[in-house]
């Protein structure tokens, strides 16, 4: 399965970095909020939010409802190694068993030409502990 991701920069309520996974079956994104900025081969704390709109994998400018702006730090496409995610019939999207270790996302293209990103990372690996936290580290 080949869907699109992006990683955002969002401002609001403070600096963070909005990664979002496509889900091609709804309007949904599956999104988890770094609560650092992405850097090359380093564990990044992360937060499963809400599943956003998949208007913002392709949006930049300011978020309704005065919530600050986002722009856009890496984007393109991913596909998986395997079902790791489910996407529930309400849109929202969970991670599988399959998840709870270590699961790799390849992606194709990490970053656009006019993106912030300094490195083009090429797999991003998601680690869930035992006590429940979540960590994306992009390599």
């Amino acid at each position: 399965m080949n869907a699109r991701f992006v990683i955002l920069i969002h401002d609001h309520p403070t600096l963070h970095w909005d990664f979002l996974l496509e889900n091609s079956n709804t309007d949904l994104a599956a999104t988890w909020r770094l609560l650092q900025e992405p850097k090359c081969n380093v564990w990044i704390s992360a937060q499963r939010i809400h599943d956003h709109r998949r208007m913002y994998l392709n949006y930049e400018g300011p978020v309704t409802m005065g919530r600050g702006t986002v722009k856009k730090l890496a984007s393109g496409l991913f596909s998986l190694p395997c079902e790791c995610l489910i996407f529930e019939p309400d849109g929202s999207t969970m991670l599988t068993e399959h998840a709870v270790d270590l699961t790799e996302f390849r992606f194709h293209h990490i970053a656009d030409e006019d993106s912030q990103a300094a490195t083009k990372w090429q797999v991003a690996t998601f680690r869930r502990n035992e006590h429940g936290e979540e960590f994306w580290r992009f390599m």
